[in-house]
């Protein structure tokens, strides 16, 4: 059986093919950006803490409330909608969100063209094939795009994890790892992956700029700065970010 749809302004969500539709056109959303999106528009009118998206999207991963917000900014991007000025997306100060646009659920398939036209006869005006209401598009993952790459990671970091407390540790890399995602935010990037102390970004997915390898080398250098604010653990004489960048061709969902 066919999973509800979800309808609200001109969009639909789609959940069996994890797709946002404007009209005919197919919006790509990263996956876990759908998930928030879908979470919400299940949820109209509700207040959704932070917490709550965190246990429905990353169940049993230790993430920080970052993730929430970048996957919020990447679906409000997809909208066109603004926190200022929220027409989707309504963000409550310190809490959470709320989905204000009216839902509608549809649970039955969209009508396609019948089997066996009616006869014409001279009495019977031409009747027009009926078109189905939802084409079929090609997904938008066949899309090859120029994606650049950014690893940001702690060096030392193996040696560091030896001298101190696992607690202190968790710590260190949980604020490290805060620090890199309000980077790539800044500058539009993408939180595709925590990698141990490490953090995988993306630039020109899910949305592109033309100068997205620009902005990967500004976020680089932007977390060099922004390293500086962070105190050693006790201790530890030396420690600094690494990290590197690397642009190309991509196509999402089916490799480079």
């Amino acid at each position: 059986m066919s999973s509800p749809q979800w309808h609200f302004a001109d969009f639909r969500l789609d959940p069996d093919n994890a797709c946002l539709w404007r009209g005919t056109q197919a919006i790509a959303l990263t996956p876990k950006a759908f998930d928030v999106l879908h979470y919400l528009v299940t949820h109209p009118d509700h207040l959704v803490t932070k917490d709550t998206l965190l246990d429905a999207v990353w169940p049993e991963t230790a993430v920080s409330d970052v993730v929430v917000r970048i996957a919020i900014g990447e679906v409000r991007r997809a909208l066109g909608d603004t926190a200022q000025a929220s027409r989707y997306i309504a963000t409550v100060q310190r809490r959470g969100y709320r989905f204000v646009a009216p839902v509608v659920e549809h649970t039955e398939a969209v009508p396609g063209p019948t089997d066996a036209p009616p006869l014409e006869t001279p009495t019977t005006p031409h009747q027009q094939e009926v078109v189905p209401l939802t084409p079929v598009l090609p997904p938008p993952e066949a899309e090859r795009r120029h994606l650049t790459v950014l690893f940001c990671d702690l060096v030392g970091s193996t040696a560091l994890a030896g001298r101190l407390d696992p607690e202190d540790y968790r710590e260190v890399v949980r604020a490290y790892h805060q620090l890199c995602a309000e980077g790539l935010q800044r500058f539009d990037g993408y939180l595709a992956q925590y990698l141990g102390d490490g953090v995988l970004g993306y630039f020109g997915y899910p949305v592109a700029h033309e100068d997205d390898a620009q902005r990967a080398v500004r976020a680089g250098l932007s977390l060099l700065d922004a390293f500086s604010s962070l105190s050693p653990p006790p201790g530890v004489a030396f420690w600094r970010p690494g990290g590197g960048a690397a642009g190309g061709p991509y196509r999402p969902g089916g490799g480079g």
